[in-house]
């Protein structure tokens, strides 16, 4: 079947993403579990990527050179021409309602200056409902009772602020790492979990 991945912004990888510098340190998600995540696990053998444990929590393990490796790995594996970056999808419409094969939709996206449209039978989102409650018309609209469940949804980890901090070499001792901060003055935590963000072979201390 024919598709296409519309991308709003210009890279992949959503919340998956390294630093600007080089030093290639998840400024995202970083960790994956093979053991719970049989696909996931599958992907990283097809793609032959290097992964590690967790330098002080080995039940977690990272991928070498960032998370978002797995997302370059898997578009590289796809027709080019299928990938549409800068494309928000700012409308969709219900042309006509049926099976797979009757239903038919309308998706608007916007790429530079220029609005285009596309039509589709299937559609899968792969962002925070409140985002797309935000960003996207439907039209019908969605139910009243869908609509508010969109707005009011959490987005998990949307409050969290992730910083790295790179060093020369690594002083620190893994009963260092991976533990909260002690609460300040006013009851609030600076931070709720420092851990070893170095690279696979310690030439990136973090």
């Amino acid at each position: 079947f024919k598709w296409n991945l519309f991308e709003a912004r210009s890279v992949l990888g959503g919340r998956l993403a390294n630093d600007g510098s080089g030093h290639q340190i998840d400024l995202g998600g970083a960790w994956i579990w093979p053991n719970r995540q049989p696909r996931i696990r599958q992907m990283v053998k097809k793609f032959k990527l290097s992964t590690f444990p967790q330098f002080d929590d080995p039940s977690s393990t990272r991928i070498d050179g960032g998370a978002v490796g797995l997302i370059h790995a898997l578009s590289l594996s796809l027709p080019p021409e299928n990938i549409r970056l800068d494309s928000p999808i700012t409308k969709i419409t219900l042309l006509r309602e049926g099976n797979e094969k009757e239903q038919l939709m309308k998706v608007e996206t916007r790429q530079g200056d220029s609005d285009r449209s596309f039509l589709v039978r299937r559609i899968a989102i792969a962002a925070p409902p409140k985002i797309v409650s935000n960003l996207i018309q439907f039209d019908p609209p969605l139910s009243e009772e869908k609509q508010e469940a969109m707005k009011e949804s959490h987005t998990w980890m949307a409050g969290v602020t992730k910083v790295s901090l790179v060093y020369p070499s690594r002083f620190w001792t893994k009963d260092m790492s991976n533990m909260g901060l002690p609460q300040t003055g006013r009851g609030l935590y600076p931070a709720f979990q420092v851990y070893d963000a170095s690279t696979k072979d310690r030439s990136i201390a973090a």
